[in-house]
């Protein structure tokens, strides 16, 4: 019985995993990021930070990942009718990066509750992994959905407040999270000026150690206006500081395996399902990716 509400909560969190990702992000199938979009999206001012310099990323300490933080789940033990609300409103009063992270997580969790309801019906007709797990599943999303009720629009509105904050603690993850909290809709690529600041912003944090920045340039540079050579070299730097991949979250132990877009076997195998041939790589293109992630150090590594 242990074995199957093992199953079933990691198949729980991985739905929910998914549910807050990007669109861009969920599947090979996805728009490719280097289409043209309809129209730019936006913050008419980002905050302020420090701009990073992209020609030479600079290591420096990795920042410290509070144990309680990387265990804690999104539902406070003991929670009941009080539903989320109390509970994040103490982590946002706490006011330290752990608990702004806490608070994160829960108010995205409810920040569209529709959703929730789209994955209760998936799990109920295609029955993941089974009865239990369904089961388990239908039962956590509604769960979710009564805890989520107490939450008032208000504190919705905070995320992006929250996400900041976190930017400013170079909290990992922190700027993808900010992304997150601008809701930019789907197929719509970002305002200049904010592209130019999330650039800034993921240069930073990689420069920090942050696996979830390093990613996104090296996966999605296109996205902040980085062109093709800095977007690979970022590529070219996790293929030679991280050989085993990138970490599947903070504190995690497990690695996925790093690949360029164009040699990605998801990609390529998503390509061919669709009758398309991905286009080969430019010489000049891979030589000077390869030149300028020498010239970099490697991050240092996260806790």
């Amino acid at each position: 019985m242990r074995a199957w509400m093992g199953m079933a909560a990691v198949a729980g969190a991985a739905v929910l995993a998914v549910w807050m990702w990007p669109a861009e992000e969920r599947s090979p199938l996805a728009a490719s990021p280097g289409e043209p979009a309809s129209a730019p999206w936006g913050e008419p001012k980002p905050p302020a930070a420090t701009a990073a310099v992209a020609s030479a990323p600079a290591a420096s300490a990795p920042p410290r990942v509070a144990a309680s933080a990387r265990s804690q789940g999104l539902w406070p033990p003991g929670m009941g009718s009080e539903g989320f609300a109390p509970h994040i409103q103490r982590n946002i009063e706490a006011g330290l990066p752990e608990n702004l992270d806490l608070a994160f997580r829960q108010l995205s969790l409810c920040h569209k509750p529709q959703v929730l309801d789209e994955l209760s019906d998936s799990a109920r007709t295609q029955q993941w992994g089974g009865p239990a797990v369904a089961k388990f599943a239908l039962e956590r999303f509604a769960a979710s959905k009564r805890a989520c009720q107490t939450v008032t629009p208000e504190m919705l509105a905070q995320r992006k407040a929250i996400a900041e904050r976190l930017v400013a603690a170079h909290w990992p993850g922190a700027v993808r999270d900010y992304e997150y909290a601008l809701d930019r809709p789907p197929g719509q690529r970002w305002a200049p000026e904010v592209a130019v600041q999330l650039a800034d912003w993921h240069r930073a944090a990689a420069q920090r150690g942050d696996e979830t920045s390093w990613s996104r340039l090296a996966q999605f540079g296109i996205l902040y206006g980085l062109d093709k050579v800095e977007s690979r070299a970022w590529g070219d730097l996790v293929l030679r500081c991280q050989p085993e991949g990138l970490r599947e979250s903070r504190g995690d132990v497990r690695r996925t395996p790093f690949h360029h877009r164009e040699t990605d076997p998801m990609m390529v195998k998503a390509f061919a399902a669709r009758g398309r041939v991905p286009l080969p790589e430019d010489p000049k293109v891979v030589a000077a990716a390869q030149a300028l992630s020498a010239s970099w150090p490697c991050p240092p590594t996260q806790p």
